[in-house]
């Protein structure tokens, strides 16, 4: 295994399917691999929440307009969309 593959290789399996498409490179990463891959994981669960509030508000609003019955969604209910999205690699629509 080369050093660079040693460095990445928590990254590489990680990453995929999270919303980062980028990924800098330098000497933290290096030095506190672990310190970073937390970094990225809290990062990355801050965008999916987000991400999940958008995609449940928007069907909140087709659901709505299509039934006339409004929907409101606690924020633990967004949590838990969150945790089985990410873990069945699907969005909520």
């Amino acid at each position: 295994m080369t050093v660079f593959a040693d460095i990445l290789r928590e990254l590489k399996l990680e990453l995929p399917g999270t919303s980062f498409s980028e990924l800098k490179i330098d000497s933290e990463l290096i030095e506190n691999k672990e310190v970073v891959l937390v970094k990225y994981r809290e990062e990355g669960l801050k965008v999916n929440i987000e991400k999940m509030r958008f995609e449940v508000a928007v069907y909140g609003r087709e659901f709505s307009t299509k039934h006339g019955v409004s929907m409101e969604f606690t924020e633990g209910v967004i949590m838990e969309l969150t945790e089985l999205s990410s873990i069945q690699g699907r969005n909520a629509l």
